[in-house]
Parts: structure tokens; C-alpha cells; sequence
């Protein structure tokens, strides 16, 4: 199993935001992410990924699709 993890200054860069605004977002529980066993935190790339496309504007589901 190959699993990529980055940090949060790595996430926060690759996302625009500042890491103060990713680590609000990590303790609101609003990304997805990995606690290491001393706290620090660390980021899944494909939980990242999916989470981005999830957030899209104007994205809708295939139930909001068909209703």
C-alpha cells in the first residue's frame, strides 16, 4: 500500500489558503486528515482530492440530478 502524505504547509500551499486558515479547517473537522501519533497533522493526496471535488461550486449530485 502506497499511501502519500503531505503537511499542512504543503496542503495549505497547494490549496491557496494560508496553513492559520487549513489548521481552522482541521479542528472545525471540515478536511480530511491524518493525526500522527505526536499530534502533528498530515494530509491524504487522494482524500484531498476527492474532499475538492466534493466542494466544487455549482457540483451536484446524481439524487439533486434526478429530482
Amino acid at each position: 500500500m502506497s499511501t502519500t502524505l503531505i503537511t499542512l504547509g504543503e496542503t495549505a500551499e497547494a490549496l491557496g489558503i494560508s496553513p492559520k486558515r487549513l489548521g481552522k479547517l482541521v479542528r472545525e473537522g471540515k478536511i480530511p486528515h491524518v493525526k500522527l501519533p505526536d499530534n502533528e497533522v498530515r494530509f491524504d493526496e487522494r482524500d484531498l482530492l476527492v474532499w475538492i471535488e466534493s466542494h466544487k461550486a455549482g457540483q451536484t449530485t446524481a439524487a439533486e440530478a434526478t429530482s
